[in-house]
């Protein structure tokens, strides 16, 4: 599957039924890893040299970053931007159209942590944005 097409939505909070947008211009989209936590279970009687695990307490869904090809004025680059001022959990997507087979959506609760500006002397102005996600994401 190629990441062409894949697009980042941002919801508009409705409900019963939630709205999600496509954020246009987006240049790339980062690495999301889930986390969770470990116990060591090493004990004096262990052997191989090796420290023993077991998986325990709470998963952490990560962070989702990604970089606009900013269009000021743009509502969707503006809405996300202003994100950082708002204390509110929202709902985002991520959509892969995955051709020839069943498209992909990924729905997850988050916030954005932060928002900053790149400007290349000979190039285009981006905003790198993070978005912390709450809760486990849902796929489809």
């Amino acid at each position: 599957m190629k990441g062409i097409g894949t697009e980042f939505r941002i919801g508009d909070g409705g409900t019963p039924t939630e709205a999600f947008t496509a954020v246009a211009k987006v240049l790339e989209i980062g690495e999301r890893t889930t986390s969770r936590d470990s116990t060591e279970d090493t004990t004096f009687d262990s052997t191989g040299g090796y420290k023993e695990f077991t998986p325990s307490g709470l998963k952490d869904a990560g962070e989702l970053s990604l970089v606009l090809k900013y269009q000021p004025g743009d509502t969707e680059h503006e809405q996300l931007i202003s994100l950082i001022d708002d204390d509110a959990v929202r709902n985002f997507q991520l959509h892969w159209p995955n051709p020839g087979s069943t498209p992909i959506t990924e729905t997850f609760a988050g916030f954005v942590t932060s928002v900053g500006t790149a400007t290349p002397l000979d190039g285009d102005v981006t905003v790198p944005v993070t978005i912390k996600l709450s809760g486990k994401p849902q796929r489809s």
